[in-house]
C-alpha cells in the first residue's frame, strides 16, 4: 500500500514538474527578447514558484515565521496562476 501512496504522489510531482515545464517554456517564448539574457535567474525563479507551496509547508510544520507564510501565500497563489494557465493554454 504505501508503494502505491509513493509512486502517486511521485506521478504527481511529475505531471506538476511537466506543466510547470510548458508554462515556464511558453512564458519564456513570449518574452524572449526580454529574458534572453536571464535566462538562468528565470528558471531559477520558476523552479522555486513551483516549490514554494510544498516547501513552505514542510519547513512550516517545526517554524511559525512570517517568510514562511508568506512563500507559502506566494505558492498558493501560483498554483492557482499555474491551474488557469493550464486551461487557458491547453485550449
Amino acid at each position: 500500500m504505501s508503494l502505491l501512496i509513493v509512486g502517486l504522489i511521485g506521478l504527481f510531482f511529475l505531471i506538476y514538474g511537466a506543466g510547470n515545464y510548458y508554462i515556464g517554456t511558453r512564458f519564456f517564448q513570449s518574452f524572449y527578447s526580454t529574458l534572453s539574457p536571464y535566462t538562468r535567474y528565470y528558471w531559477l525563479a520558476i523552479a522555486l514558484l513551483a516549490l514554494s507551496p510544498f516547501i513552505a509547508r514542510l519547513v512550516k510544520r517545526d517554524t511559525q515565521n512570517a517568510f514562511i507564510s508568506s512563500a507559502a501565500t506566494v505558492g498558493d497563489y501560483w498554483l492557482a496562476v499555474f491551474y488557469y494557465l493550464l486551461i487557458l493554454w491547453a485550449i
